[in-house]
């Protein structure tokens, strides 16, 4: 359950030189949340979670048109306290919730974070085709309750469930260029984005992730080559990696037999890779097991990020009302989840064709088509 408050005030100033835009607002949320559980519909009920969050922020955005010279220029900002409070109660005497192994405990756990961002844009029109413009922001997000509640804390009775996890940061700029010509239009960009504590779902848990920088380019364009046909597209390349942060070799437990070498391997608790084989602890780590060796993360890249996705989509009208859309995409191959050291086979990259036919002529649209027509 929930409840919000929005309050906005805007102010339009219009002159024959110069316009301007401003508004200035607070909000205000509160969620509730509610959770008896059990492990299966025919067992009782053993866990019981009660949790909220308030989010309290003031903003302001900005921008000024300065029609003789074809340029505006927004600024804004942004303030807010988020409020934190969650417990919860196990009965180990229920079926299923007998050990710390099985189940999640989780301490009572407050927590307040205070969070200020603001951006900041230039757009300028240089002729009638072509537009300049550029941007930096900063922004954050702050952990939801579900995220909160699964994560785990190795404590001294097992795995002890935290609420911890911290607001997610990042700052960033862009710059880029549009173009448009009768017909045609393209846009072309590159930015650059700064992560801190990036909230990801690793190893069964949510967690922080160390720092990551995104850097790269994107390409939209369409173009209409007759009076029947029209074909639109994208381009993106980034580069995603850890700028720092390591992986800690975690304490020696217990050996094992590694199903793919069919030999004993070792393996390592409390380390934020589980399952290290006794060969990345070697090749990386060393051979002797010691608890407390790390391994570096600067440079490697962010699982499950492919570097290249590419799109075409080609449209043709067969009669009148009725057209033909042909869609082309392309994603490249990418490190799997949770190899943060790079070291596994990676996802093959794919192409995906769908295929479809609309009729938009009369009072109703009807759509048919193939999707992944190759399979």
């Amino acid at each position: 359950d929930g409840n919000l408050f929005n309050l906005g005030y805007e102010i339009r100033q219009i002159e024959e030189a110069f316009t301007n835009n401003l508004k200035i607002g607070y909000d205000f949320y509160h969620t509730f949340y509610t959770s008896n559980r059990h492990r299966k519909e025919d067992e009782p009920v053993g866990q019981f979670y009660d949790a909220d969050i308030k989010s309290k922020g003031f903003y302001f955005q900005n921008t000024s048109y300065i029609n003789d010279l074809s340029t505006s220029i927004s600024v804004g900002v942004r303030t807010e306290n988020n409020y934190f409070s969650g417990r919860d109660t196990v009965n180990r005497s229920v079926t299923g919730f007998s050990s710390n192994y099985t189940v999640q405990d989780h301490d009572t756990y407050n927590n307040k974070t205070s969070n200020s961002v603001f951006n900041l844009g230039l757009d300028k029109r240089m002729d009638k085709n072509l537009t300049l413009y550029a941007g930096y922001s900063t922004a954050f997000r702050i952990p939801n309750v579900d995220e909160r509640i699964l994560t785990i804390n190795y404590g001294v009775n097992g795995l002890d469930g935290d609420f911890k996890l911290k607001n997610q940061e990042s700052k960033g700029y862009e710059f880029g260029m549009r173009y448009q010509n009768l017909g045609s239009r393209i846009n072309i960009s590159y930015f650059e984005i700064d992560t801190e504590n990036e909230i990801q779902f690793n190893q069964a848990v949510n967690a922080n992730l160390d720092p990551i920088k995104r850097e790269g380019i994107n390409i939209d364009f369409t173009n209409t080559l007759d009076s029947k046909t029209s074909v639109k597209g994208s381009l993106s390349y980034v580069k995603a990696e850890f700028t720092s942060g390591e992986l800690s070799l975690g304490t020696f437990t217990d050996t094992f037999l590694d199903n793919t070498t069919g030999e004993q391997a070792r393996y390592y608790s409390g380390n934020e890779t589980y399952g290290y084989l006794e060969e990345t602890a070697i090749k990386y780590l060393g051979s002797d097991g010691t608890a407390g060796q790390t391994f570096s993360l600067v440079g490697r890249e962010v699982p499950l990020v492919a570097p290249l996705k590419a799109m075409v989509a080609v449209t043709r009208e067969l009669t009148s009302g009725i057209n033909l859309i042909v869609d082309l995409q392309y994603v490249d191959e990418r490190y799997v989840s949770n190899d943060q050291e790079n070291i596994e086979p990676k996802i093959p990259d794919y192409y995906l064709v769908d295929i479809q036919l609309s009729s938009n002529d009369g009072p109703y649209t009807i759509d048919m088509g193939i999707n992944n027509l190759l399979d």
